[in-house]
């Protein structure tokens, strides 16, 4: 299996983790339904990986008032 290595700030994730109350995993294990990756939400509900991360940037950054608060900076 290939193991990547994620390209996070260790520090900040640490923080994270420690705010979220969840144990950091970099690469989640995958399942019998998703082989490829999966997510907090069908993984260990304890522990959170890159995608989470990920994921929650980007619905804050789509969401309707982060837009609005944004474009009123301008």
């Amino acid at each position: 299996m290939l193991t990547h290595q994620p390209n996070l700030d260790m520090d900040i994730v640490q923080q994270i983790a420690k705010g979220l109350g969840l144990a950091f995993v970099p690469e989640p294990e995958p399942t019998f339904t998703n082989p490829q990756r999966i997510s907090k939400r069908e993984g260990d509900p304890e522990t959170f990986a890159p995608i989470d991360l990920l994921d929650y940037i980007y619905a804050v950054q789509h969401s309707p008032s982060y837009r609005e608060r944004g474009t009123r900076s301008f």
